[in-house]
């Protein structure tokens, strides 16, 4: 198994199982230009992701630095993990999303907020997440009831039915929706997620494989813009 970067198309690295399985080092190239990540599995193209690379100026005229920025999917996808066997701490529903201060007004550090309505009922206000870094950070988000130690779980979503709207908000500026339907308390599948897919190589896998090779009961519930 490999992956590699069109236009170069050159190995990144290779590992026997999808446990273990890391992306390092990859060769951008000297443009800037939309690139394109490919997964390949016994010499067979498996999945692909489409992105751009686009240098940023520092504007600085006695520092003149430049910044490579990468766009993509981590803006426009975000999904929600819940264990439905879950007990405790594990039985929280959490948002999982890639943000970078480029997203952010300015381009500077700041906190981020998730607000989850359905209809006029808010269903959760999340506490503050600190976004800094240049490149997109995968955040985990607990889904807390209005900023409290209570997270979002299945016996608060019993009964909701509509479309959940989750806004990411930096103060009052919503930077980005999502939108997921609920019926009866149950999140929709996304179509790609199903595995007869008519784009296979666009897969949102649904679950997720451990470390040590097991399948997490944790289901991966996507939303994409």
């Amino acid at each position: 198994m490999a992956a590699s970067c069109s236009p170069s198309r050159r190995p990144i690295r290779s590992r026997r199982s999808f446990a273990t399985y890391r992306v390092t080092n990859a060769d951008l190239g000297p443009e800037e230009g939309e690139r394109t990540l490919e997964l390949e599995v016994n010499g067979k193209v498996a999945g692909a992701m489409t992105f751009t690379v686009r240098k940023v100026s520092s504007g600085d005229a006695f520092d003149p630095t430049a910044t490579w920025v990468l766009d993509g999917p981590w803006r426009t996808h975000a999904y929600i993990a819940h264990n439905p066997e879950g007990t405790g701490a594990d039985a929280g529903m959490r948002m999982h999303l890639w943000a970078s201060k480029h997203d952010l007004p300015g381009g500077k550090p700041a906190p981020i907020v998730l607000r989850g309505r359905v209809g006029g009922r808010t269903l959760f206000t999340t506490h503050p997440t600190h976004v800094s870094a240049p490149d997109f950070q995968f955040y985990d988000i607990p889904l807390s009831i209005d900023g409290t130690n209570a997270t979002l779980n299945a016996a608060r979503m019993a009964g909701v039915n509509g479309t959940l709207t989750i806004d990411v908000l930096q103060g009052q500026t919503v930077l980005r929706t999502f939108t997921i339907p609920v019926t009866n308390g149950s999140f929709a599948e996304h179509p790609l997620s199903a595995l007869d897919t008519k784009e296979p190589l666009r897969f949102l896998s649904p679950r997720v494989m451990t470390i040590n090779g097991v399948i997490s009961r944790w289901q991966r519930f996507w939303m994409t813009r």
